[in-house]
């Protein structure tokens, strides 16, 4: 996966596709992350949580 240098990249499945009038809504699973430079910041859970470590795997 090409990533720009000092990006956060988020690798993900497409799980659904929604269309609403002229628009399409895509909801996805993450399954990979690439972090560099700062820590990034995610939602999930009902919380905001920095994104440490990629290579550990936390249950969606």
């Amino acid at each position: 996966m090409p990533v720009l240098n000092g990006a956060t990249a988020l690798e993900c499945e497409i799980s659904e596709i929604v269309n609403s009038g002229t628009h399409a809504v895509i909801f996805g699973r993450v399954v990979g992350a690439k972090v560099q430079g700062i820590t990034p910041l995610v939602y999930h859970g009902g919380s905001f949580r920095g994104l440490t470590d990629a290579n550990k795997r936390v249950p969606a």
